[in-house]
C-alpha cells in the first residue's frame, strides 16, 4: 500500500521499494506536488488479508503466501478476518494523518438459498457484517476519522472473475425472475444502522 499512499501523502515514492523492485520511474517536474494535492477523504476497500512470510530464494518482493488452517473463510476462500480492517484504519489515522475516511467496499460472499418459508437465512454473511461494523467502532473509539461504510453490496450481482456464481448481496437477487429478498444480513444491518442513529449502539 505504501507505493500509492506515501506519494499520495507527500512523502514521495517508498525508497526501499524503488531500490527492492530496480524501478525507474518517468518522474515528470511537479509530478510529486500533482500527486500530493490534500485530499478530503481517503476510501478503503477491505474484504480480507494476506499473510505472508519471508522467501528469500524466491522472486521480488522475496515473500510467499501462507494459507492458515483452521480460520473462518467466506465462499471466496477468502480469510475472514474483522481485526485487519481495524488495523488498515489506524494504520491510515496515525501513519498517514487521514483526515477522514470511508470503507467503500467491504462484503462477503456465502452460498445462498430461498427457505421453503421464502426467507434467506445466511449466517455467515451476517456474522461477517457484525464483526466488520464491530472493528469499525473499535477503531473509531480508538480515534481514527471514520465517517461511512458502504457494504458490498446492497443486490447480488455479476462478480467479474466469477459471474453470478458468487452472491455478496444484503439483498437475494432471483436472476430468473428479478425478485428481491431481503436477507437476513440486511435485516440485521438495518437494525444496527437504526440502533447506531439512536446513539445506542453496542458494536
Amino acid at each position: 500500500n505504501r507505493w500509492w499512499l506515501d506519494p499520495i501523502h507527500g512523502r514521495g515514492f517508498p525508497a526501499d521499494m524503488r531500490e527492492l523492485y530496480g524501478v525507474e520511474l518517468p518522474e515528470q517536474t511537479g509530478d510529486l506536488e500533482t500527486i500530493a494535492a490534500p485530499l478530503d477523504w481517503h476510501g478503503l476497500n477491505y474484504y480480507f488479508p494476506v499473510t505472508v512470510e519471508n522467501d528469500p530464494d524466491g522472486p521480488v518482493p522475496y515473500a510467499r503466501e501462507v494459507r492458515l488452517p483452521d480460520v473462518p473463510r467466506t465462499g471466496m476462500d477468502w480469510q475472514v478476518d474483522a481485526d485487519g480492517l481495524e488495523s488498515l484504519l489506524l494504520r491510515l489515522t496515525d501513519d498517514y494523518g487521514v483526515r477522514r475516511l470511508y470503507v467503500t467496499e467491504n462484503g462477503s460472499a456465502f452460498p445462498d438459498t430461498v427457505g421453503p418459508d421464502g426467507a434467506v437465512h445466511d449466517p455467515g454473511r451476517t456474522r461477517y457484517l457484525e464483526q466488520h461494523l464491530a472493528a469499525c467502532a473499535r477503531a473509531v473509539r480508538k480515534g481514527a476519522p471514520l465517517a461511512g461504510y458502504y457494504a458490498w453490496s446492497l443486490l447480488d450481482n455479476f462478480e467479474w472473475a466469477y459471474g453470478y456464481d458468487k452472491r455478496f448481496g444484503l439483498v437475494h437477487v432471483d436472476y430468473a425472475t428479478q425478485k428481491r429478498t431481503v436477507k437476513t444480513s440486511g435485516r440485521r444491518y438495518a437494525e444496527i444502522v437504526r440502533a447506531h442513529r439512536q446513539g445506542s449502539a453496542t458494536a
